[in-house]
């Protein structure tokens, strides 16, 4: 009814209130389905480009139809059908349906099209399902599961998305259009029909609509009493701008391969492809000028043609995506297809046997790139489609040498920001070579060692960098680079924090990407050993997020983790979520900073101290007079406590920022005693003959109070003093004292200094280099500063024997830049892409290394020796390179 009401006059409108009895305001009123079961963002655009490809700008003669196709999604039957002849606008009518859904409707979709390689058959299409069914149901798939594995999920996660849309009244209606088109079962297919994929007894709130032509109809592998054998059939009939179209366009396919040499080559290179090839690829591959390929392409020919309206599918450059860099070609399109099904079937057909020499044409350019590294000018069509129609051809050989080609991976990561499109063609060459003879293994070997490969490069990409292309606005980016990051933890945290930032824009994906970082904590604690970082902040912030986008009780559920390690995490979250739910739902945020001072009263003094001041914090905003009130018990607290040094420090660093001047008194206080303390251990050793060693305890009381009394210079002194000792068991590192002084010292503007504190705690503890409080808060700090630059340099000089740590501090000057200057930021964030593209290739080390020592030795195995001795010269670790080289060698022998 509201997007009706939305097309009623003013007078219209008032008429019906009268009826009605009420006002009626239609943009006010709810969507059926809530914007948390729509399609996410990221996931969303990457599909409605398909969509809009597709669908035309207006649809013309189709309201009958589409009121049919309505009463469908709303009516009791399960499944409907549209069948029609060749160029009666199926697909045109289907897409428009997807992009324009009637109100609490919920479309999935796929198109089947032999025209791009990897399109047609029922692995790509359960591929597409089980992404959007995941984003409705509001999980995160599994990856780089099995093809068995993935069928399952896809089935699993059906009834997960057909229950959350039912759940608010919605439908969910998945779309598969062009059933005659699957190649699956044809030869060299790879599995069951798409329509077997569609179940026999649907979930409840779940509709299917396919499309197909009028014969051949259905697959032998779709049972008797499938309800597609008995369904509902909408006939199409031919409209007549479509009519038009197909009669020129099928005398203009005639014309171009009875014309001259430029046509039918533009024609034969576009049908061996098996994929969109741009202006440039195309004046490549035909060895033609610029201007007459341009010329040919826009003369009457074009029209057996269709310009892509963005990149293949997404696959441009990282920079590109956002518009933050223009493309080599601005002119272009993301590429040339052909028209309709029937134009590209009419041009295989025509050309019969001699396709071959197109496609030994394209094979040959793909070589030029491959023989010089893939550089940066290699054209899209290289890195997605020709992988798919290698495999679709058949040639195991060809298409494992090509999905296993490392440079060629480097390549797409740089262009898609992950290693998702590189393990999705390793999957599909996988299932190609499971069709060889058992005692034909090698192709199987380097498959699997590639796989390998790009799925544990991206233990290196710091949290840090997809938040902040959060922050710049790149929001797919930063989606694709948090999935990248491959422990769970750290990708908790990135994912956290874009909710975070998602909440703050208002986004309405806010709570898709909340619960997504959720379930990764989940993953993550699940997992977890003693000295694996704790997930506690990120699943503050997630649940923070979720309260922000008006999800209260999904956001509280998580108050009481079981994965608390701290006992002090309890009232964060409390106070993360009140603060986050104020002003919004302010009876709500005070409820939760009462339940927090609450369970403050039940912890050790040092500890309810510091769970006061969390509270204080949060309550300086909401009501002042209850910080007051927090600050003053500190104060009793303290002054009951003349001689408890943890006490005594805790309420100087509760007090640091609020009242300078009594905390400097407090951290005296506790100075004091800890110089009496000292005494007593240095009279205690020398009557027991013993050199005195100050206790940890001691130290790190010790530099907290002279933090508190802003005494830097000699907190310094005394951790450099520890420096000097040899290095303690872990749990005496001072990583933590030693992180805090350089915080100060940057915020001092002493970036040389807070650097090299840094430095001190990784080398004391290398994996304390991706502690959060590191190169994130000194460079942020040294910003705020006003040392930006000497931070930036620093950085630079740092980034190569710290990758991960310089990534992490450029993301974090971009984001301090973002709001004043969103042009440097941008450059900040390139250059903390860069170095994390670094990390990544440097991730793993030795065990890395030894990776790419096995693929080169498999690569010899398959008599690939160029390329396995070019891998062994590249290994860094020496004497994984001489095992490569040893590998090669025997098996050149």
């Amino acid at each position: 009814m509201d997007r009706w009401a939305e097309h009623l006059t003013a007078e219209e409108r008032l008429r019906l209130e009268a009826l009605l009895g009420c006002a009626l305001a239609p943009t006010a009123l709810p969507d059926v389905v809530p914007l948390t079961a729509r399609v996410p963002v990221q996931v969303r655009e990457a599909y409605e480009a398909q969509l809009r490809d597709m669908a035309p700008e207006v649809l013309e003669d189709r309201d009958a139809e589409l009121r049919r196709l309505a009463e469908f999604c709303g009516g009791p039957d399960p499944y409907l059908w549209v069948q029609a002849p060749p160029w009666a606008g199926k697909t045109a009518l289907v897409a428009w349906l997807a992009l324009h859904p009637p109100s609490g409707v919920v479309p999935v979709w796929f198109f089947v099209t032999a025209r791009l390689a990897g399109q047609a058959d029922s692995p790509a299409c359960t591929e597409a399902f089980v992404q959007q069914f995941a984003v409705v149901a509001g999980r995160e798939p599994t990856r780089h599961a099995a093809p068995a594995v993935r069928d399952g999920e896809r089935r699993q996660l059906l009834n997960e998305a057909a229950q959350r849309v039912g759940h608010d009244g919605g439908t969910l209606l998945l779309i598969v259009d062009g059933l005659d088109e699957d190649q699956s079962s044809r030869p060299g297919g790879s599995g069951p029909s798409i329509a077997s994929l569609l179940p026999e007894r649907l979930p409840p709130h779940v509709r299917v609509l396919v499309t197909s032509r009028l014969s051949p109809g259905l697959p032998a592998d779709v049972p008797g009493g499938h309800p597609l054998r008995h369904c509902a059939v909408l006939k199409l009939d031919t409209v007549a701008a479509a009519r038009h179209t197909e009669h020129e366009a099928v005398h203009d396919l005639t014309a171009a391969l009875s014309g001259g040499a430029l046509g039918r080559d533009l024609v034969g290179l576009l049908a061996a492809a098996h994929g969109s090839l741009t202006l440039s690829d195309l004046r490549e591959l035909t060895g033609h000028r610029h201007l007459a390929v341009k010329q040919r392409l826009d003369s009457a020919f074009g029209r057996i043609l269709r310009e892509r309206a963005d990149g293949h599918d997404g696959f441009q450059s990282r920079l590109d995506l956002d518009g933050a860099h223009p493309r080599a070609h601005p002119a272009e399109t993301g590429g040339f297809l052909f028209a309709h099904e029937t134009l590209f079937a009419a041009a295989l057909k025509a050309f019969g046997p001699d396709i071959t020499a197109y496609r030994e044409r394209v094979h040959a350019w793909a070589r030029r790139y491959a023989e010089v590294g893939w550089p940066t000018d290699t054209p899209a069509y290289l890195l997605q489609f020709y992988g798919r129609m290698v495999a679709a051809l058949g040639d195991v050989d060809r298409a494992t040498a090509l999905v296993t080609d490392v440079r060629r991976h480097d390549r797409m990561r740089e262009r898609t920001g992950g290693d998702t499109a590189g393990l999705a063609e390793i999957e599909v060459v996988h299932e190609l070579a499971m069709d060889l003879p058992c005692d034909d293994l090698g192709p199987m070997a380097a498959l699997a060692v590639a796989r390998d490969l790009l799925t544990r490069r991206n233990g290196s990409l710091p949290p840090e960098v997809p938040i902040a292309l959060a922050e710049l606005g790149h929001t797919r980016r930063a989606m694709e680079a948090a999935h990248a990051v491959f422990r769970p933890e750290d990708r908790a945290h990135a994912l956290a924090g874009i909710a975070q930032v998602l909440a703050a824009n208002g986004d309405p994906q806010t709570a898709d990407v909340a619960r997504e970082a959720l379930r990764t904590v989940d993953v993550a604690e699940a997992n977890r050993w003693e000295l694996m970082p704790s997930t506690d902040h990120a699943m503050r912030t997630a649940a923070a997020a979720l309260m922000t986008a008006g999800q209260e009780d999904e956001a509280c559920a998580r108050l009481d983790s079981p994965h608390d390690a701290d006992p002090l995490s309890p009232i964060r979250t409390r106070v993360a979520l009140a603060v986050a739910a104020h002003p919004r739902a302010a009876e709500r945020a005070t409820g939760l900073l009462r339940e927090a001072v609450t369970m403050a009263r039940a912890l050790p003094p040092d500890e309810r101290v510091e769970a006061l001041a969390v509270a204080a914090g949060a309550y300086a905003t909401i009501d002042p007079a209850q910080a007051k009130r927090l600050y003053a018990w500190m104060l009793r607290l303290a002054n009951r406590a003349e001689t408890e040094v943890g006490l005594l420090t805790a309420v100087a660093v509760a007090l640091r920022d609020v009242r300078p001047e009594q905390a400097a008194d407090f951290a005296h206080s506790a100075l004091a005693e800890l110089r009496i303390e000292q005494g007593w251990q240095q009279d205690e050793a020398e009557f027991t003959g013993r050199e005195y060693e100050p206790s940890y305890d001691w130290i790190v009381d010790s530099v907290a109070a002279l933090l508190a009394a802003d005494l830097v210079d000699e907190a310094q002194q005394l951790v450099e003093q520890e420096e000097e000792k040899p290095i303690l068991w872990f749990a005496e590192d001072l990583g933590h004292e030693q992180r805090a002084i350089a915080v100060c010292r940057a915020r001092q503007g002493d970036a040389e200094t807070a650097w090299r504190l840094l430095e001190m705690s990784w080398r004391r503890s290398p994996v304390d280099e991706r502690h959060p409080e590191g190169a994130a808060a000194v460079s942020t700090a040294l910003a705020a500063a006003g040392c930006g630059r000497q931070a930036e340099t620093l950085l630079r000089t740092a980034a190569a024997r710290h990758p991960w740590a310089a990534a992490e501090g450029f993301a974090a000057l971009a984001r301090h830049y973002v709001a004043d200057d969103p042009e440097h930021a941008a450059h900040l964030m390139q250059a903390a892409e860069s170095v994390a593209a670094r990390s990544s290739q440097e991730a793993g080390g030795t065990d890395q290394d030894i990776r790419l020592a096995v693929l080169a030795t498999t690569l010899a195995v398959l008599g690939r020796f160029t390329d396995a001795e070019r891998l062994a010269d590249e290994i860094g670790t020496p004497c994984a390179r001489a095992w490569a080289h040893a590998g090669v060698s025997m098996e050149h022998a």
